[in-house]
């Protein structure tokens, strides 16, 4: 049985004592109102975070089947598997606040997967800026030079950037971040907790499949080899997420 629909919280709900407890009870009445909608993309996340894992693992250690085309115990692999971790623990943290409501703090948090993302993209074009990397973190020279060793990672690079700055105008004080932060019809209205919004949990549970699927694809453009089932696997779950429209 689908629960009901919470009723949302305002100002006077929280004054006086117990103020985080209430908050919390919120919040968790969201999270089973969400969860009742039976949403087929966040069906298709697990299934993305399942073949995640398991690609993740086979980076730091040897899985049957999977053959990563970086040496073993080199600089460049450790810092692969670490951006392969951050991605995958971000993505963690996403669909946290996905079932709260927290629409503008998970496109903050995208943002993070991204940026993890992107530094796989960069130790794939300039593997010897690999021990650099850990020391110091990434520098403009090291991307510079990663993107001048490809077209292609160049052009991949360049849409990732275009992703990370639709996701920053969700972010900041910008028009698309109030407009998500408080009811279109009452500007006093504010949202003080998570947002109740069928719309924009069907369309924000698309975003958060959309890129566990591509990170899946950056980390796998560093292995030579995958086993064929767990390779039909997520192409059958890329199928499904192309076919959803916002969800149900």
């Amino acid at each position: 049985m689908m629960p009901d629909k919470p009723k949302e919280i305002r100002f006077n709900d929280i004054i006086g004592k117990e103020t985080i407890q209430k908050l919390d009870d919120f919040d968790r009445q969201v999270r089973e109102y969400y969860l009742g909608l039976d949403n087929q993309n966040l069906r298709v996340f697990d299934q993305f975070m399942q073949l995640y894992s398991q690609l993740m693992v086979s980076i730091a250690e040897e899985l049957p089947g999977f053959v990563p085309k970086l040496k073993r115990g080199s600089p460049a692999q450790y810092v692969l598997a670490s951006s392969a971790s951050g991605a995958f623990r971000n993505l963690r943290v996403v669909h946290k606040l996905l079932l709260h409501g927290y629409f503008v703090e998970m496109h903050a948090t995208l943002r993070m997967v991204e940026q993890w993302l992107e530094c796989a993209v960069v130790v794939e074009g300039n593997p010897s800026a690999a021990s650099r990397i850990l020391e110091k973190g990434i520098s403009s020279d090291d991307v510079q030079r990663a993107l001048n060793s490809s077209k292609e990672l160049k052009d991949l690079y360049g849409n990732m950037r275009k992703t990370f700055s639709k996701l920053s105008q969700r972010t900041h004080p910008t028009k698309v971040a109030f407009n998500l932060s408080r009811k279109k019809e009452a500007r006093e209205q504010l949202f003080i907790s998570g947002v109740v919004s069928e719309e924009m949990f069907h369309k924000e549970a698309r975003a958060l499949a959309t890129m566990a699927m591509n990170a899946i694809n950056i980390f796998l453009r560093h292995f030579q080899e995958v086993p064929l089932d767990w390779l039909n696997k997520f192409r059958n779950a890329s199928n499904d997420l192309s076919k959803s429209r916002h969800g149900d």
